[in-house]
């Protein structure tokens, strides 16, 4: 006779016949068509980004990078790369599309980011961006604070805080540009345990810029055990939730 096996209530839910449709968001670049001769602001250098594609066609490609390390790589690999915030770009009217290649790119001020990046728009331009929102990434997050706090480093490294969806909204209302698409994305990322460190040393390096790196680098190791233990799946990947804005607009024609 079998060992008998003690069920629970999951062994008596029947299964949703109509179960709800996954909704798969897109790279925002696959959005963007550009042609000949435009020229296109990128925020934060990708190089999944079909850069070299929209470059043999002759589009004229600008990268804002809110790190020196990545301007460095982008300009490494033969492209225009500067580092700069949005909320310092003074251009009017120079671009005709401005895309977020990378959700992590840094909004210090949306308020004043914002208006600006439309501002530099042409009549017709198109933005496409890609916002954090609260929640985003929350639990490296959290862990990373946990552990940065037994450091007695909590004070000395940037707390990021990101905004509700509704919070900026309200900054989209006031600009002049026509929405096509404006809704929350949630999406699962699952971190291979090599690249597990790499995910670390992005957060760390938005957050740390008043801590010299050998300092901070030495927290790692227990930054990663830390995170391991709260979000390793059984395969060995770590599952993380981007929470993001996706914003697609244009600028009306004169």
């Amino acid at each position: 006779m079998g060992k008998r096996v003690q069920k629970s209530l999951l062994d008596f839910i029947e299964p949703d016949p109509t179960p709800i449709p996954l909704e798969r968001s897109g790279a925002l670049w696959d959005l963007y068509e550009p042609e000949a001769g435009e020229t296109i602001l990128l925020l934060g250098y990708n190089e999944k980004a079909p850069l070299e594609e929209w470059r043999r066609i002759g589009a004229e490609l600008l990268i804002f990078c809110d790190r020196e390390r990545e301007a460095a790589r982008a300009r490494k690999a033969g492209y225009r790369a500067v580092l700069v915030q949005s909320e310092y770009l003074g251009d009017r009217e120079r671009f005709d599309g401005i895309v977020q290649c990378d959700p992590d790119y840094r909004f210090h001020e949306l308020s004043r980011g914002l208006p600006r990046l439309v501002r530099s728009l042409r009549p017709g331009g198109r933005l496409f961006l890609e916002i954090p929102l609260a929640g985003h990434l929350a639990m490296t997050e959290e862990r990373l604070e946990s552990v940065l706090a037994a450091e007695g480093m909590g004070e000395s490294v940037e707390k990021i805080r990101y905004p509700e969806a509704e919070e900026v909204r309200r900054i989209l209302a006031d600009l002049d540009l026509e929405l096509k698409e404006c809704r929350e994305v949630f999406r699962h990322r699952w971190i291979d345990p090599a690249r597990a460190e790499a995910l670390i040393l992005r957060r760390m390096e938005i957050r740390a810029i008043r801590v010299e790196e050998g300092v901070w680098r030495e927290t790692l190791p227990r930054i990663l055990e830390s995170l391991r233990e709260c979000c390793l799946e059984p395969e060995g990947a770590l599952v993380e939730e981007e929470v993001i804005l996706r914003v697609a607009g244009v600028r009306p024609a004169a």
